[in-house]
């Protein structure tokens, strides 16, 4: 499990909680990564450099190596970023739908981007 995972599961947020009645191991074996979505290309940021973002990818916006059918086109190469590689679907996280799933990213974004105070 990547470390910002176990961080925000400490954190108290009612809407990572809408899946009442069935226990997380039900709901993940359920569901995978779902074709057309992408939340996780394009909400987080990525500070590694890859051929179509030499100085890193900004938050909220779409990854330059998503194929049309947002799939990645660096999956299988070493050149994916190692932040790419360690997420995986977790229903925490990916939710019921894309825009749920882009939503707790956009907060995660946002509850872990340094403030100007730490810089």
């Amino acid at each position: 499990m990547p470390p910002f995972l176990s961080f925000f599961r400490t954190l108290k947020m009612p809407h990572l909680t809408q899946n009442q009645g069935l226990s997380k191991q039900e709901l993940s074996s359920a569901h995978a990564c779902r074709p057309q979505c992408a939340a996780c290309c394009i909400a987080p940021s990525i500070s590694a450099a890859t051929p179509k973002h030499p100085q890193g990818k900004a938050a909220g916006v779409r990854c330059g190596h998503l194929t049309q059918h947002l799939l990645c086109e660096l999956f299988d190469s070493p050149l994916r970023p190692a932040t790419c590689k360690k997420f995986h679907f977790d229903i925490e996280v990916c939710q019921q739908d894309a825009a749920s799933a882009l939503k707790v990213l956009e907060t995660w974004e946002i509850l872990t981007k340094p403030s100007s105070a730490n810089l």
